[in-house]
């Protein structure tokens, strides 16, 4: 077979776009072995090779303390003690906010730097505990007289979570937390003389300091038509006040299948240092609630006289938090409020920390920075949490204190709270700064009337000495009575 110039060109060219191809894929392979093996030649025929001990992806659970296992250096097929050499770790795992962190290793070597990297990922995965406390209920009651509680590890009390349906002669119960968590519980229905119900006296979690008596409320024991009735019950209880821990309390019938529980947590209280105040003359003006509509004006005012002041944030009002950023810009201090302000954060340590870090993300997401200054929502004084939780808020102040945060109560009150309007917020302010050296100042950049009035409070103050500055960790701090 006889083949023309043109066909032989073409073949040849052919060979070489294939033999392109191959060289081309050959190098791509091998610069990717290289990256996943992290091995690095130097022009000298060094081979250093930098290997991560245990999985590359590493999955932790919430709250669980994150243990790194570190790398393995080899240098010329030889394994070298890491510390031998310049070794950083930048481990920025967060083990109790949920997410994908890196923990990245630097080696330097003869000059050179070498990195490799393992992704840790935090998750929420153990079922919630769903305790239900009848073992069997009638079925004409409509499940009035089912009794049971939901607890999370990372979301707290979810009890308002359970969703219960009839299925099959029982009750089906079925709790679900934030991360997709589900348990299941089922209560079969009873003969219809069961109709006991038995309610908690006080809340389902008491906080006890180590040390303190713990003094039980009991229950109430009614039908399902709500008449108490005074039938005897046991309590079964092996709390040890001088003992941490969490505890159950165990009501029980005699003569029936219904129970009731509380949890009582057992704890070390952690107290925070107070530094004394000194003798200068300041004024720190503290805005609760924001930032909402009126922020951005008050922010105006501030810039205008070159005053700082600290701002206890929320996410409330969402169209405004970019108003964080320009909060921090300006020079005040972004600290922390609540991210919801509904009470019901006090229900447990879990649902009130659970929302405090929360909000600690969004303030990082607008100033760079989480922030370890905060203000607990109605004071630390606030007895609405009695309703909640009975001993939460010392609880609450005992494990922040061990966390290393700082929160503020204040001494002078605007009363912008309670409806002041501008006159009487004015008085508030002047009079309680002038009758200390050290004023933390209460007002709510939320309200009119403080907006109103802030620049006349500002021209008092600098028309008489008084220095404005804002909250740092090591501030003189400011704390109420913790009355729950």
């Amino acid at each position: 077979m006889i083949y023309s110039g043109n066909k032989c060109k073409g073949k040849n060219a052919r060979s070489r776009r294939y033999s392109a191809v191959f060289i081309v894929a050959f190098f791509s392979a091998f610069l990717t072995c290289g990256l996943i093996f992290s091995t690095y030649s130097h022009a000298d025929k060094t081979k250093l090779h930098l290997e991560l001990i245990g999985d590359k992806n590493h999955i932790l659970s919430v709250n669980e303390m994150y243990e790194d296992e570190g790398v393995k250096l080899t240098i010329n097929n030889k394994e070298v003690d890491i510390k031998d050499v310049s070794y950083t770790v930048d481990n920025k795992v967060t083990s109790d906010i949920l997410g994908e962190y890196t923990v990245d290793y630097h080696v330097t070597y003869e000059d050179k730097t070498y990195n490799i990297s393992r992704k840790v990922t935090v998750v929420d995965d153990v079922k919630p505990e769903l305790v239900v406390l009848t073992r069997e209920v009638t079925r004409s009651s409509c499940g009035n007289n089912l009794r049971y509680y939901a607890f999370d590890n990372y979301d707290g009390v979810i009890t308002d979570k359970v969703v219960v349906s009839e299925e099959d002669s029982q009750y089906k119960l079925v709790v679900t937390d934030s991360s997709g968590n589900e348990s299941v519980a089922y209560v079969p229905f009873a003969n219809e003389g069961t109709d006991i119900v038995l309610e908690l006296k006080g809340t389902l979690i008491e906080y006890v300091a180590k040390g303190e008596a713990y003094v039980d409320k009991g229950i109430k024991v009614s039908n399902i038509c709500g008449r108490e009735l005074n039938i005897n019950y046991s309590v079964e209880s092996t709390i040890d006040t001088n003992v941490p821990g969490t505890y159950r309390v165990r009501y029980k019938m005699s003569d029936s299948p219904v129970e009731q529980e509380r949890i009582v947590v057992v704890y070390d209280k952690v107290t925070s240092n107070n530094i004394h105040e000194s003798g200068e003359k300041v004024v720190y003006l503290t805005f609760d609630d924001g930032p909402g509509a009126y922020t951005e004006e008050l922010l105006d005012i501030l810039a205008k006289y070159d005053v700082k002041a600290t701002f206890f944030v929320t996410a409330q009002f969402k169209k405004y938090l970019p108003l964080l950023k320009r909060e921090h810009d300006d020079g005040h201090v972004v600290a922390l409020h609540t991210k919801t302000h509904d009470w019901n954060i006090y229900r447990s340590f879990e649902n009130y920390y659970k929302d405090f870090l929360e909000m600690n993300s969004i303030i990082e997401e607008y100033t760079g920075a989480k922030t370890k200054i905060f203000r607990f929502p109605g004071g630390g004084s606030n007895t609405i949490s009695r309703g909640k939780s009975l001993g939460v808020m010392k609880y609450n102040v005992s494990q922040m204190n061990k966390l290393g945060y700082t929160y503020f109560d204040w001494n002078v009150d605007s009363g912008d709270a309670a409806g002041a309007q501008e006159d009487k917020i004015f008085q508030n302010v002047i009079n309680g700064i002038s009758s200390r050296n050290y004023s933390v100042v209460l007002m709510h950049d939320i309200k009119r009337p403080t907006i109103n009035t802030i620049e006349k409070i500002i021209q008092y103050g600098l028309d008489n000495g008084y220095t404005f500055a804002t909250l740092t960790a090591d501030a003189p701090t400011v704390h109420h009575h913790v009355n729950n």
